[in-house]
């Protein structure tokens, strides 16, 4: 038995003495998927661990570290199905990493979780428990994501790499702009593709990027209202930025296409100013879409009143 796996099980009993966990053998599955890659449209890059690759960790514990539920399961594949010491209770045992992956999908990254995971010890430690806060491996003291630090740490950015010049443009621009401006360099000069290392963060590159710091140091523009920080991912951000993704574009006007019918959208004349609106079907993609991230992050700045900045910058450049 590895070190790991004594830590985990005498830790386990001890909780399970504070804290009612659900039985391992009331939800016994066999996990389903991988955990290797996201499914979900979030960006992985920079998602590093510091969790051994062969460590392993029981469902109860899982649930208890990464604040994971039953459900969250079914998308983890299980390695073994074990007995307890006396053989009355199964349960079974998990990849730390799998298990890792998934609470970061859960949570929009190794960020967001460690930004969940410190308002949740910021509760204990106000509640005066004297129970000890249980913490992922790769969050606990001096390691990548340790939540002791008084500022929350940084990813690996594939879009600034170890070039001065992208970090100070990151720093400079709007993030909505940063945001727009890489996706469109990426059509431009990636066929669509992200960057995958500095390689991909060409001279030419770099030389759109600062001639847009230049711009916009030079033409300052007040967004009223405007969060200064972009909005922390999530699985329904990322489901809202699929949707918007997908926006249909409008021809030029003036062009030969001006006004000819376009899938997804709407030509309205009826008040005397022709133009393209978006569609009822798409218009309920986006509602669903927009009432999920409200009903889970609220109208703060970490819902409403950030995303409906990427909804109106979408209008924008697809209208």
């Amino acid at each position: 038995m590895s070190p790991r796996k004594r830590k985990g099980k005498d830790r386990e009993e001890g909780k399970r003495k504070r804290r009612r966990v659900d039985s391992e053998e009331d939800c016994l599955e066999d996990g389903r998927g991988d955990a290797g890659s996201s499914a979900s449209g979030l960006d992985t890059y920079g998602w590093e661990t510091a969790i051994p690759e062969d460590w392993t960790i029981s469902k109860a514990m899982a649930m208890l570290d990464y604040r994971l539920t039953h459900a969250d399961f079914q998308s983890i594949t299980a390695r073994e199905k074990k007995r307890t010491e006396e053989g009355r209770h199964a349960y079974y045992i998990y990849n730390e990493r799998a298990v890792e992956w998934k609470a970061w999908e859960k949570h929009g990254g190794p960020i967001g979780l460690w930004k969940f995971l410190k308002a949740l010890k910021k509760e204990h430690e106000a509640s005066g428990s004297t129970d000890p806060f249980d913490i992922p491996y790769s969050y606990a003291a001096d390691r990548l994501y340790d939540l002791d630090l008084p500022e929350t740490p940084e990813l690996s950015d594939r879009y600034v790499g170890d070039l001065r010049l992208l970090r100070y443009a990151k720093q400079s621009l709007p993030p909505w702009l940063w945001n727009v401006c890489n996706s469109k360099l990426n059509k431009a000069l990636l066929d669509g593709k992200r960057p995958n290392g500095c390689d991909d963060l060409t001279e030419e590159r770099q030389r759109a990027i600062g001639a847009l710091v230049s711009f916009v140091n030079e033409n300052p523009i007040r967004y009223i209202e405007k969060p200064a920080q972009d909005v922390a991912p999530s699985l329904y951000i990322a489901t809202l930025r699929s949707v918007l993704a997908a926006a249909p574009i409008a021809p030029r006007f003036g062009s030969q296409a001006w006004g000819t019918p376009v899938a997804g959208l709407d030509f309205c004349e009826a008040d005397g100013h022709p133009r393209y609106e978006w569609c009822a079907s798409y218009l309920q993609r986006i509602f669903k879409a927009l009432c999920t991230v409200i009903s889970k992050h609220g109208i703060g700045n970490e819902g409403w009143r950030s995303i409906r900045w990427e909804v109106y910058e979408t209008v924008f450049l697809t209208s």
